[in-house]
């Protein structure tokens, strides 16, 4: 079901569709780029804070001590004592430190949240020069340390960890350990969007997810998906568009969902919607061609990866890589390309040099089962997020013990806050702050808001 006319933030849109495995991606500042690139900008008056950390919290690689940088933002309606939200945001590789002006976060702070935001070690405000660190300390393990010890530094109580995509990792990672510690005040809620649950068997993985969203989930919708990209059948593109810039606009599907999707995507919307007349349809083909050239600019800022200069990438995406290809996946996941084969959508190898060759995979690879929790856990997922997909979301809800409740949004990307349920996020924070996670009398039966706030 489409509900359009809603309003929508365009920019929070467009990071968001970066998915889980873009340098970039996630709700944070953009920060990647080198380990030693300590760029720590924000522009609000919130000064940082600091805590002495280890630089190994196993004592194993390291005894040195580390400055971590994090910043506790109050609430923006003078509420008495708050509760707060440590919020983790996707990548790996990117940070919230400067963000809490952001839409999302700024509604947290309107419905009288605090917050806590990080800057994962090696990156922006925690930046690290190359080689000062050894690479065994760049783990998703040590940083949920390194929060653990905010925790204590702050003497917090009454507060929510909240994940975003990578950041439902690191907040899964952060629960079990704070569990296992009685010393330190438990977490109220474990709050998870777009579940990131366990690492992919193949980098290829990731595409044939993607795939699975637009041949079961976006057919629902665009009708006209099945024919294009499922019919068995050899046949020229639309219009002589090359399957790939066709590949290119459809999965945006599978991270915005279909409400944003439609939004950002008229041309498209009116093609399918009007298939197969619009094949005669001039000023379709008109509009399709002018998007066809802004993908042919996208093509030119994207190089391929190749082997030559492999270790000068990984460099340049250090704790993206690092993380990445230790904790989540064997191999590169851009190693792999939709294409069309026999008149069906495949993922195929591209040729790409393997980055992961640079970061051998880890003995213990990341899996939710392997880090149980007790802490409540309130789970949001959209069932056409082709980034983290229903799979993933029942891997994790099925190996937690804890007392869970589930949010779906039919339809639904792999943002919700920042898109599909962007209108109502205030009055959902507000009951969660206040402790109620029954949200009927917010959402209707497919997950979407019944009125905006």
């Amino acid at each position: 079901m489409r509900r359009l006319g809603r309003r929508l933030s365009l920019t929070t849109a467009a990071v968001l569709a970066g998915g889980l495995f873009a340098a970039n991606a996630g709700l944070g500042q953009s920060t990647q780029g080198p380990i030693n690139n300590n760029h720590c900008d924000f522009f609000e008056g919130v000064s940082l804070k600091s805590v002495l950390v280890p630089v190994d919290h196993s004592g194993t690689h390291s005894d040195r001590e580390l400055t971590y940088f994090y910043q506790a933002v109050e609430n923006s309606t003078g509420t008495k004592n708050p509760k707060t939200v440590i919020y983790l945001t996707g990548g790996p590789g990117s940070g919230s430190i400067g963000t809490s002006g952001s839409g999302f976060l700024k509604k947290l702070r309107g419905v009288g949240l605090n917050l806590i935001l990080i800057d994962p070690r090696g990156v922006a405000c925690n930046g690290l020069k190359m080689g000062e660190v050894p690479d065994q300390v760049i783990t998703t393990q040590q940083t949920a340390l390194d929060i653990v010890e905010v925790i204590k530094a702050e003497g917090l109580r009454d507060y929510i960890v909240m994940g975003h995509s990578y950041g439902t990792m690191l907040g899964t990672v952060l629960t079990s350990i704070v569990n296992r510690m009685p010393s330190i005040e438990q977490p109220d809620l474990l709050v998870l969007e777009g579940i990131f649950s366990r690492h992919l068997a193949h980098g290829a993985e990731y595409m044939l997810n993607e795939i699975d969203v637009l041949r079961n989930e976006m057919p629902k919708h665009f009708p006209a998906v099945k024919e294009l990209l499922f019919s068995g059948v050899d046949r020229p593109p639309p219009f002589d568009l090359p399957f790939e810039y066709w590949i290119h606009v459809l999965e945006g599907y599978t991270r915005l969902g279909v409400e944003t999707f439609v939004l950002l995507n008229p041309a498209f919307t009116r093609f399918a919607d009007n298939y197969p007349d619009s094949l005669n349809d001039p000023k379709i083909k008109a509009d399709l061609d002018r998007n066809y050239k802004d993908y042919l600019e996208y093509l030119e800022d994207s190089p391929p990866i190749k082997r030559k200069w492999i270790r000068e990438y990984a460099a340049r995406n250090y704790v993206y890589y690092s993380i990445m290809c230790k904790e989540m996946s064997r191999q590169d996941v851009g190693g792999f390309s939709k294409k069309m084969v026999d008149g069906q959508l495949s993922a195929v190898p591209n040729g790409n040099a393997d980055v992961c060759d640079v970061f051998p995979f880890s003995d213990a690879p990341y899996d939710s089962k392997n880090y149980p929790i007790s802490t409540p856990t309130l789970y949001f997922y959209g069932t056409s997020d082709g980034q983290t997909p229903k799979s993933y979301f029942v891997h994790h809800y099925d190996n937690s013990f804890a007392l869970k409740e589930v949010v779906s949004v039919a339809g639904g990307g792999h943002g919700l806050f920042g898109m599909d349920l962007e209108v109502c996020t205030s009055q959902i924070w507000a009951q969660i702050a206040d402790g109620r996670l029954d949200f009927t009398n917010i959402l209707d039966q497919d997950g979407y808001c019944l009125r905006p706030d």
